[in-house]
C-alpha cells in the first residue's frame, strides 16, 4: 500500500495486510466502528445487508460517509482468531477509564430529578440515575488519571449505601455509552494510571 499510494477499498487493504504478515485489530478511533454512530438508516442497512460479516460492514461504513484515510491498528495473524469486534462488559474488569462528563446544572442531586451532562464532545445528555450521577461525577474528579471499573463499582457503593451487585450494571451501561460515543479513554492497567486522586467526597446535594 505504501508503495504503490493506491487507493484501496478495506477488503483489498485486508488482503494486502495479510501478504505482509498482519491482520486487521481495530481503528485507532473504536467509535468509528461502530455503525449506531452514523445514524439509523446506516444501521439498519447494515443489520439487513452485512451478515454480521466485520469486514463488509467496515467496507459499508468507508463507502456511507465516503471515509478518504483510516487510522488502522494490526495484529499478528495468530491472535486474530481469538479476536471480538463485540463489545463485552466482561472485558471492563481489565481496563481502566478516564471522562469528563460535567454537569451543567448542578451541583448534583442525589435523587431522581433529570440533570444535565456535558460530554467531552459538547453535547449534552440527561441523567436521573443517582448513581450514574456520581459515576460522572467521579469519572470527571478523577480526570485525566483513570479508574478501573472495580474502584468506580466500589466508590458508588460506599457513597450510595448500596450493595456493589446494585450498581455494577449500571456503570456497565454508562462505560459502555462513553467508548461506544468515543467519550472514553481506555486503557490497560500501568503504574501511572493504577493511582487514585485524592478523594473528595460529600459533593452532592441529598434530597428525599
Amino acid at each position: 500500500m505504501i508503495e504503490a499510494r493506491a487507493m484501496v477499498d478495506f477488503t483489498d487493504m485486508l488482503q494486502r495486510a495479510g501478504a505482509h504478515g498482519v491482520a486487521f485489530l481495530a481503528e485507532a478511533q473504536p467509535e468509528l466502528m461502530f455503525p449506531a454512530n452514523y445514524g439509523a438508516t446506516v444501521a439498519e442497512h447494515v443489520t439487513q445487508q452485512c451478515g454480521g460479516s466485520h469486514p463488509v460492514i467496515e467496507q459499508y461504513l468507508d463507502f456511507a460517509v465516503d471515509r478518504a484515510f483510516r487510522q488502522t491498528l494490526y495484529v499478528h495473524p495468530d491472535r486474530a482468531a481469538a479476536l471480538s469486534h463485540t463489545l463485552d462488559h466482561r472485558n471492563f474488569d481489565g481496563m481502566h477509564f478516564a471522562a469528563e462528563i460535567l454537569v451543567v446544572d448542578g451541583p448534583t442531586k442525589l435523587d431522581h430529578s433529570a440533570q444535565n451532562y456535558q460530554l467531552s464532545s459538547g453535547a449534552t445528555v440527561s441523567i436521573d440515575d443517582p448513581a450514574l450521577k456520581v459515576a460522572c461525577d467521579t469519572l470527571t474528579w478523577q480526570s485525566p488519571w483513570t479508574l478501573s471499573r472495580e474502584q468506580l463499582v466500589n466508590l458508588l457503593s460506599s457513597e450510595l449505601g448500596s450493595p456493589p451487585d446494585e450498581v455494577s450494571e449500571r456503570i456497565d451501561q454508562l462505560l459502555e455509552f462513553l467508548i461506544v460515543n468515543g467519550q472514553a479513554l481506555v486503557t490497560t492497567p500501568t503504574r501511572s494510571t493504577c493511582g487514585m486522586r485524592p478523594w473528595r467526597s460529600a459533593r452532592w446535594t441529598r434530597t428525599g
